[in-house]
């Protein structure tokens, strides 16, 4: 279902996104170099985002509202994953904290990567937490998974 809504938002967001590029002209200048550091941060930004929804939704073992803890999370990717602004922007405590939770692992980080805003140190830490998150989002992910079959018990016939 992950792929089926991806296909079904794409069909909808390139021709935006192309609109927009023939009215706005934004500057990007793409080297060999940035593309290849995004391609792989664009697909560790979509296992992270997938397998840390797929943990908070196995809470649904637990609670009968897990949704909300999704839309929970949908509000931090906006706000802290640089959805709502660029992370430039932010100051301080909220800066600190885009920068250690995942959130701008799942979406900001590939991007910055593809404008060349990251110094190689910075992309380099940038990988390593974003890596660092999916291990740890993937270790959560089993572990939900497998004290949520141990408390699971199936009703009807």
């Amino acid at each position: 279902s992950e792929i089926a809504g991806k296909v079904v938002m794409m069909s909808f967001v390139i021709p935006v996104t192309f609109i927009l590029a023939l009215l706005l002209r934004p500057e990007l200048h793409l080297t060999a170099g940035r593309v290849m550091l995004f391609l792989p941060a664009l697909a560790f930004a979509w296992l992270l985002r997938f397998f840390w929804g797929c943990a908070l939704a196995l809470l649904a073992f637990w609670a009968t509202r897990a949704d909300s803890l999704l839309a929970l999370q949908d509000a931090l990717i906006f706000l802290l994953g640089g959805q709502v602004a660029p992370l430039l922007l932010l100051q301080g405590a909220v800066k600190t904290a885009a920068t250690i939770l995942p959130f701008r692992y799942m979406l900001s980080f590939p991007v910055e990567l593809l404008t060349g805003q990251l110094s190689p140190t910075a992309a380099i830490q940038g990988f390593s937490y974003q890596i660092g998150w999916l291990l740890f989002t993937l270790l959560l992910y089993t572990q939900i998974w497998r004290r949520g079959l141990r408390r699971y018990t199936a009703v009807g016939g």
